[in-house]
């Protein structure tokens, strides 16, 4: 008979070998999807001097569009760990994601080949210059299958983690990373195709095959697919909707948080170096940082008790130490700092230089605290209060609205520094608000699934397997 996942409340120590088994690619995920704009900016800045301006800036424009309409696929992942232990629960997931993308997929294709949305989202709401409009809809038209994409995807790489097989998740990440890479590369730039459309089709060749090496790798080893488990009765639509739900939600705003951001750094008297030395700052801590995101899916999926949830907070203080002596050495270090800022961003200007130093210090924290803000929604997701999780999201993006009407770069000439406090602070906000949710639910209750089910000894499970 096929192996089954253990039903939660089964506890396995969780060793640090355990540990490193699913973090490792977990963060080499993360890690890379962070390389993946740099590497498709690089191909655009290959381009012809007349098309490489329009072209990064249809394929910033499309990307905040597209990346805002799928965002509520980002939260498959975390419903199939939470409800997929068999064939049908598996199937009932799929197919309710896939309307969610499917409506994604929709409004994006009415957008790249319709008038119907011009006036209100290119013109009116992002303010688009009409001669950039045709390229934005081409590229928002190369962007349109990644919907789908993400659901198989985020499906399969959650069977990998329930089967402990995480390796093919890195693995394949890798594939999507050399794809993509060898997309813009060897055919984009040689081509000159359309930087905006270059970039869509970079992202979703890349995606398509990262989600087969999941997709066909994950249905040949996790056996549990072929059967329902016994003991987990398969989720209904309402269970997943009430799960899910409010994750799609909390996606989308956490999307929303980074125009709004950037629009308190270009309040700045210098506007100009105040952006680019922002984006310097939270590109370079974003791409360690990232990482640590792994650190939700982690805690939905191996929390299962009161000491494997100390473990896992323990270990992670190991790359939260390494990033956050990471920081340190550059702001610390001026020879290293000049290596970072002239040798790998290559930064033409001093003043963008001494705007992303001063603002490098604020980022000290940062490790640590998206280790616990994404610890904590695990925990809350893994406790059925995905709920709070949304509440805590839509308390940091109301505190951003405030701060962005407050006006607190109009009088500096650093709007980078303003803009990442203003950042650190909103995410400190949600960690708060995320850490009070799970006092309030209580640790053991988000430990044992809001409490509705008792603890199974692994040997009872064993003996009804076999059975």
């Amino acid at each position: 008979m096929p192996l089954l996942p253990e039903p939660n409340g089964v506890v396995r120590p969780l060793t640090l070998s355990r540990w490193l088994h699913l973090y490792g690619p977990l963060a080499l995920t993360f890690l890379l999807m962070s390389g993946s704009s740099p590497i498709i900016n690089m191909g655009i800045g290959d381009l012809p001097d007349a098309e490489e301006t329009a072209g990064f800036a249809a394929f910033t424009i499309a990307f905040v569009i597209c990346i805002f309409l799928y965002s509520p696929c980002f939260a498959v992942r975390e419903a199939a760990l939470k409800f997929v232990k068999g064939r049908t629960s598996y199937r009932r997931i799929v197919v309710f994601h896939l309307v969610v993308a499917g409506t994604g997929v929709l409004l994006l294709l009415i957008l790249s080949l319709t008038p119907v949305l011009d006036g209100l989202v290119l013109t009116w709401l992002m303010k688009v210059p009409d001669s950039l409009i045709g390229p934005v809809k081409r590229a928002v038209l190369a962007f349109s299958p990644i919907p789908v994409l993400i659901v198989f995807r985020g499906v399969h790489q959650s069977v990998h983690i329930t089967n402990d097989t995480p390796k093919w998740i890195g693995i394949g990440t890798i594939c999507r990373f050399a794809v993509l890479a060898g997309f813009v590369f060897g055919v984009g730039v040689p081509l000159e195709i359309e930087g905006g459309v270059m970039g869509g089709l970079a992202l979703s060749l890349g995606i398509l095959v990262e989600t087969a090496v999941n997709v066909v790798t994950a249905r040949r080893r996790a056996a549990f697919l072929a059967v329902d488990h016994p003991r987990l009765p398969p989720p209904t639509v309402r269970r997943i909707w009430d799960f899910a739900g409010p994750l799609f939600l909390a996606n989308a705003m956490g999307v929303l948080m980074q125009p709004l951001t950037v629009a308190i750094v270009n309040e700045a008297i210098m506007k100009e170096t105040s952006a680019a030395a922002f984006g310097i700052v939270k590109s370079f801590t974003w791409f360690f940082s990232s990482t640590l995101f792994a650190m939700q899916a982690m805690a939905l999926a191996r929390a299962d008790s009161i000491q494997n949830l100390k473990r896992l907070f323990g270990y992670a203080l190991l790359p939260v130490g390494l990033f956050t002596a990471l920081i340190l050495t550059f702001v610390v270090s001026p020879a290293a700092r000049d290596f970072l800022f002239y040798g790998v961003f290559l930064i033409d200007k001093r003043a963008t230089a001494e705007f992303a130093a001063r603002t490098l210090p604020i980022a000290v924290a940062l490790p640590l605290l998206m280790a616990v803000r994404s610890g904590a929604r695990g925990l809350l997701m893994r406790g059925n209060r995905t709920g709070m999780v949304t509440v805590a999201s839509l308390l940091g993006l109301a505190a951003l609205v405030v701060l962005n009407n407050l006006g607190l770069s109009s009088a500096v000439e650093n709007g980078a520094a303003v803009g990442y406090v203003c950042w650190m602070g909103v995410l400190l906000l949600e960690t708060i608000a995320l850490l009070a949710a799970v006092a309030r639910a209580g640790v053991t209750a988000c430990v044992t699934e809001g409490g509705r089910r008792g603890v199974l000894r692994e040997e009872e499970v064993e003996g009804e397997v076999a059975a």
